[in-house]
């Protein structure tokens, strides 16, 4: 089973990445957030399900094991990302992670300012 994990930026279908909009494209069943979800261009054709908790994201893949099957979420998979939860329950499936644009990337370019020496923190949840 072939899971592709993708970052949307910051929801905004202009800031997926190349990769991400071709996956997203041919997926047979796309799962994240409802923000997310209806956040896509209309044309991606696949089936639309709302989860976020992982358990309940890996129920909705198990449901289609010969589908394309893209999990969506907010910002980077790899910053504050709910992907840290939901991979160690994918160890039986091969998974393609595509990163978006991190807040922190996305926020440091649109005020003008250089991130190399910053320090992330996230109150996010907490």
């Amino acid at each position: 089973m072939k899971i592709t994990l993708v970052g949307m930026g910051m929801g905004n279908p202009d800031t997926l990445t190349r990769a991400a909009w071709s996956a997203l494209e041919q997926a047979q069943r796309m799962i994240g957030a409802r923000r997310l979800l209806e956040a896509l261009p209309p044309h991606f054709g696949g089936l639309r399900l709302e989860a976020v908790a992982p358990q309940a994201i890996l129920r909705l893949i198990e449901e289609a094991p010969q589908e394309k099957i893209c999990v969506v979420f907010s910002g980077d998979t790899g910053f504050y990302s709910g992907t840290k939860k939901l991979l160690p329950l994918l160890k039986a499936c091969r998974v393609q992670v595509l990163p978006g644009l991190s807040s922190m990337s996305y926020l440091c370019a649109r005020l003008g300012v250089n991130y190399e020496d910053a320090v992330p923190v996230s109150l996010h949840g907490r």
